[in-house]
Protein backbone atom coordinates (compact mmCIF):
# COMPACT_ATOMS: atom_id res chain seq x y z
CA UNK A 1 0.00 0.00 0.00
CA UNK A 2 0.86 3.17 -0.73
CA UNK A 3 2.60 4.97 2.41
CA UNK A 4 2.27 8.85 1.81
CA UNK A 5 -2.11 7.78 1.06
CA UNK A 6 -2.34 8.33 -2.30
CA UNK A 7 -4.00 4.93 -3.19
CA UNK A 8 -5.28 2.42 -0.60
CA UNK A 9 -4.78 -0.35 -3.39
CA UNK A 10 -2.99 -3.37 -2.38
CA UNK A 11 -1.03 -6.10 -4.42
CA UNK A 12 0.39 -9.31 -2.99
CA UNK A 13 2.55 -11.82 -4.71
CA UNK A 14 3.16 -15.40 -3.88
CA UNK A 15 6.84 -16.07 -4.83
CA UNK A 16 7.68 -19.41 -5.21
CA UNK A 17 10.92 -21.06 -4.11
CA UNK A 18 14.12 -19.36 -5.08
CA UNK A 19 12.51 -16.23 -6.62
CA UNK A 20 13.57 -13.05 -6.98
CA UNK A 21 11.26 -9.69 -6.43
CA UNK A 22 13.33 -6.41 -7.44
CA UNK A 23 11.65 -3.42 -6.41
CA UNK A 24 13.42 0.24 -7.87
CA UNK A 25 12.43 3.27 -9.08
CA UNK A 26 8.62 4.40 -7.90
CA UNK A 27 7.62 0.94 -6.95
CA UNK A 28 10.87 1.03 -3.66
CA UNK A 29 10.16 4.29 -3.10
CA UNK A 30 6.34 5.26 -3.09
CA UNK A 31 4.74 1.86 -1.68
CA UNK A 32 4.52 -0.20 1.23
CA UNK A 33 6.43 -3.15 1.38
CA UNK A 34 6.31 -5.77 4.20
CA UNK A 35 6.45 -9.74 4.88
CA UNK A 36 2.75 -10.60 6.87
CA UNK A 37 2.84 -11.00 10.54
CA UNK A 38 2.70 -14.62 11.48
CA UNK A 39 2.01 -15.67 15.17
CA UNK A 40 5.04 -18.48 14.77
CA UNK A 41 7.81 -19.25 12.53
CA UNK A 42 6.42 -21.30 9.12
CA UNK A 43 9.44 -22.49 8.68
CA UNK A 44 13.47 -21.15 7.36
CA UNK A 45 13.69 -17.96 5.89
CA UNK A 46 16.31 -15.68 4.79
CA UNK A 47 16.38 -11.91 3.45
CA UNK A 48 18.74 -10.22 1.71
CA UNK A 49 19.00 -6.85 1.40
CA UNK A 50 21.28 -5.00 -1.42
CA UNK A 51 22.01 -1.37 -1.32
CA UNK A 52 23.48 0.85 -3.75
CA UNK A 53 24.46 4.03 -1.99
CA UNK A 54 25.87 7.04 -3.36
CA UNK A 55 28.26 9.35 -2.09
CA UNK A 56 28.24 13.08 -3.22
Amino acid sequence: ESPRGRSKDKHSFMLKHGSLLVMKGYTQRDWLHSVPKRASALGVRINLTFRHVQSS
